[in-house]
């Protein structure tokens, strides 16, 4: 079993979806493309224990079936965009699929066939050891628990992953219109799963100017003596989780990035 958010967090979820597609039908009257997904936060930590690490990402198109905002979006759509983060092969993580799909010899060599057929069908096309965000949330994870074995699963069951924005069209990430569009409900799920969770630690993994807009509704401190380099754009407070803003670069050195993370996580 692992960590759930609340029904009053799946309910704004949905009116999250329902409202943009309001938005979305008055802004764009015949749009040329309505194929949208969503993503709801997979939990991999199992319950009863802390939540150490909420890590923030920006790839959000592509992650799971279109919803065609022609028509009115699904009344359960919550429940399916949360059963497809969150499903899992026996106990494993939901976050599992990182390991298991990090490269076609890694998924090739587990040994049971029925998980080995699990994970051939989930994502399909994608491999994680390409992802410099699956590089270096590993990496940050493994190194504040000392993980020896670069190989081993346990950093699955240590996180939540999240987005900032929940929605895009299917074929690309949020771009500007779309996160104009969904800002002001994005703000208030992203409180809210700070607020539920209560992480030691939240990773954005994105940029400062992504970020900008969740700082300003949040209310997070800022703290003092920020970190001048290029990694690291900001170190804040919310309660009791520490925020860390992490440049997300096109090409970079995720082992020196985790480096310089692993040095503000205390």
């Amino acid at each position: 079993m692992y960590h759930t958010l609340s029904t009053e967090y799946d309910k704004l979820y949905q009116q999250h979806l329902e409202t943009f597609r309001s938005k979305f039908a008055e802004t764009y009257p015949d749009p040329s493309e309505t194929e949208f997904t969503d993503f709801y936060p997979a939990l991999g930590v199992p319950l009863g224990a802390d939540v150490d690490f909420l890590v923030y990402g920006q790839a959000v198109g592509g992650w799971h079936d279109a919803m065609d905002l022609k028509q009115p979006v699904p009344k359960e759509r919550y429940e399916t965009s949360k059963t497809f983060s969150n499903h899992t092969y026996g106990s494993d993580s939901p976050i599992d699929w990182v390991n298991a799909r990090w490269c076609p010899s890694v998924l090739n060599k587990l040994q049971e066939e029925d998980r080995r057929a699990y994970y051939a069908l989930k994502d399909s096309e994608y491999w994680a050891n390409k992802s410099f965000f699956w590089q270096l949330t590993t990496k940050i994870i493994q190194g504040y628990y000392g993980t020896e074995n670069a190989d081993d699963w346990g950093w699955s069951k240590q996180l939540v992953w999240s987005n900032l924005y929940k929605i895009a069209r299917q074929k690309e990430n949020p771009m500007d219109d779309v996160k104009v569009l969904q800002r002001s409900g994005s703000v208030e799920l992203v409180k809210r799963e700070l607020d539920e969770l209560r992480p030691k630690y939240c990773l954005v993994i994105t940029s400062d100017a992504w970020w900008a807009p969740f700082r300003r509704g949040i209310g997070t401190t800022v703290l003092p003596g920020q970190p001048e380099g290029p990694i690291i754009q900001s170190v804040e407070e919310y309660g009791p989780t520490k925020i860390i803003v992490i440049h997300r670069p096109f090409v970079g050195n995720s082992t020196n990035y985790a480096k310089e993370v692993l040095g503000h996580l205390s």
